[in-house]
């Protein structure tokens, strides 16, 4: 069942319930005052006939004194007695005697219920009973007169009141059918409208999983249904955030896959066919030598990428214990080891390194710091500088590289810290490079919670730099 249905069906009920006991109620309260009525103005008039019945009978006994007449409340005068109170207070009554034997009974009492018996002493009882189609209410008292003893009871038809209850309860049944009709399309109506946010969304998460991932739903209002509609438009966000990052990685990994067999194809094929050379052909020592040379030469490029590649995977898995060593004498050692590769390329190295603690792992550090340079070094013209710079500043240590040499253009700035990835590949495969250096580097600042930061500019050169946090924060 739909949520919208549930939500008609289940309002529809609750009205139903509510117009129902409410009615009921009303019904109950207007009817219970109406008998409550009925049954003050039957026991008043019981209490009037009782009263003008032992008054009447009073006078007749002392009338009767008056003349000398012995038998004063015979059954002629009681039934005179009785005539007179029908005709006066245009009541239906009925006179027993003590043995309950009927001294006077109006035309018009059809009752045969026995309310005597449940008298009490000097006491009265009612009832309401269904008789030929009609509702009654009898009551009932004891008169005393004398020396006799007379039941004296009265007969009320209350049809008009049971009547005018149930055309009420027709009234407000139909009423309520009416309301209900009324509610039921107004319900619906309502029901469609605050769901249908709820169906788009439905709608659009279909087609996201679809892959059309950047279709969001509008937010309409600023209840919970508008914030379910926020959240699932954050939910949609970042949902097609990661799965860009899922295509970049793998297209990343491809890439890195492709590069690393394109990487693996040329000192192969080298290996492949000066050993092949030397297999099948007799050639001169020069040429042997050279076979051979050639033959080391791609072999000590295979396990240097194989080491590079090794140290990649073990800097992203492998945690380490840092610890906090001076700054400035050990750039200066790095600077002393670097200077002769410095020197051979004809490119001066400066060093500018200033007092302050770095927290770290020394010897990943120095890898990296050790690459930075080296790539300056084989991006930089001869006669040009490469500067290693380091300073204290507030929360760490920054240490930057800094060449004059091609730079990189912008758009190569996302990329030079993917494997294999090389801003100038001729220039790098001349000098021995596989596109890894960068990504050595970036994986060592990962490890101590940073990140390389590279500025450049095309033939200006670039910047790269990195701070090193205190106490690895």
């Amino acid at each position: 069942m739909k949520f919208s249905h549930k939500v008609f069906f289940s309002t529809l009920l609750i009205i139903a319930l509510i117009f129902g006991v409410g009615n009921t109620m009303l019904l109950n309260s207007v009817f219970r005052s109406a008998m409550e009525r009925e049954e003050r103005v039957t026991l008043d008039e019981n209490q009037m006939l009782r009263f003008s019945f032992g008054t009447a009978a009073a006078s007749a006994v002392a009338t009767a004194e008056s003349y000398g007449m012995m038998d004063a409340l015979s059954d002629g005068t009681i039934r005179r007695i009785g005539w007179t109170l029908e005709s006066s207070n245009n009541c239906c009554i009925r006179i027993s005697d003590a043995e309950r034997g009927t001294l006077y009974l109006s035309k018009s009492f059809q009752s045969s219920r026995d309310l005597i018996g449940s008298l009490e002493e000097n006491g009265r009882s009612w009832m309401y009973f269904f008789q030929d189609g009609r509702y009654y209410m009898q009551s009932a008292c004891c008169v005393e007169v004398g020396q006799r003893q007379f039941y004296l009871e009265n007969l009320r038809d209350i049809t008009a009141t049971i009547q005018k209850r149930n055309r009420y309860l027709m009234f407000y049944q139909l009423m309520t059918l009416v309301l209900m009709a009324f509610s039921a399309v107004a319900m619906l109506l309502l029901s469609v409208y605050l769901t249908r946010p709820m169906h788009k969304l439905s709608v659009v998460s279909r087609r996201i999983a679809g892959g059309d991932y950047q279709l969001r739903c509008t937010v309409t209002s600023r209840d919970e249904i508008g914030a379910l509609t926020e959240d699932f438009n954050a939910m949609a966000d970042s949902l097609e955030t990661k799965i860009h990052q899922l295509e970049d990685a793998s297209k990343r990994q491809e890439d890195f896959i492709a590069s690393f067999a394109h990487e693996l194809k040329t000192p192969l094929t080298s290996i492949i066919g000066y050993s092949d050379m030397l297999r099948s052909q007799t050639l001169l020592p020069e040429q042997q030598f050279k076979a051979a040379n050639y033959i080391h030469s791609e072999g000590k490029r295979l396990e240097s990428l194989s080491h590079k590649l090794l140290e990649l995977i073990v800097y992203r898995r492998e945690t380490y214990t840092p610890a906090a060593f001076e700054a400035q004498p050990w750039l200066s050692a790095i600077a002393a080891v670097l200077e002769p590769s410095f020197w051979d390329s004809g490119i001066s190295l400066m060093l500018s390194a200033g007092p302050g603690v770095i927290w770290g792992e020394a010897d990943l550090l120095e890898s990296l710091v050790v690459n930075l340079c080296d790539n300056a070094r084989k991006a930089s013209p001869a006669g040009s500088v490469v500067s290693l710079i380091g300073t204290a500043e507030e929360g760490g240590y920054r240490i930057c590289v800094r060449d004059h040499g091609s730079g990189i253009a912008p758009e190569e700035l996302l990329r030079v810290t993917e494997p294999f990835y090389m801003v100038d590949k001729s220039r790098a495969r001349a000098q021995n490079g596989a596109g890894l250096g960068l990504a050595l580097c970036a994986a060592v600042a990962q490890v101590h919670g940073t990140a390389l930061e590279f500025t450049s500019a095309l033939g200006k050169g670039t910047t790269v730099s990195l701070l090193l946090k205190e106490g690895g924060r």
